[in-house]
């Protein structure tokens, strides 16, 4: 158990991870050009834009985020994927979220009442993700 436990001054792995993470959205957001206060109006629209306020992602936790460490729920990660023009897959996976082991995974987990179904594979999601649908009216993509 103890060795779960960092030292002081010490981090663990999934921290260092999820730090690596931060600082990549970071950077994707400096090499847009914008302000914390860009990033919290932007969320505000698109919590009003989808009804709720899990989209919304206040100043103190975009800082958290970048330089604490601290994992955003999946709203919050698309809101930032919408807002830096970021591929989601992307995104997850740097959270060490292992999309493209999702079908070996489920088969797997049995259950008695369930059964495999066939999963779309990460050339699918991307293609789906680049489709018109995902575009807005002057062609741009989006990768949330």
């Amino acid at each position: 158990m103890s060795a779960l436990i960092p030292r002081a001054g010490h981090t663990t792995r999934e921290e260092d991870l999820t730090m690596d993470a931060g600082q990549k959205l970071k950077r994707a957001r400096e090499r847009l050009d914008l302000r914390f206060r860009d990033v919290v109006e932007a969320s505000q629209k698109i919590a009003e834009i989808h009804k709720s306020s899990e989209y919304l992602i206040a100043l103190s936790q975009l800082s958290a985020i970048e330089n604490q460490g601290l994992v955003p729920n999946v709203y919050r990660i698309y809101s930032l994927c919408v807002i830096y023009r970021l591929d989601i897959l992307e995104v997850l996976e740097w959270y060490q979220v292992p999309i493209a082991s999702l079908p070996a995974d489920a088969a797997r987990i049995t259950h008695e009442q369930t059964h495999i179904i066939g999963f779309r594979s990460t050339e699918a999601l991307a293609k789906f993700w680049s489709s018109d649908i995902h575009s807005d009216s002057r062609g741009a993509s989006f990768g949330c």
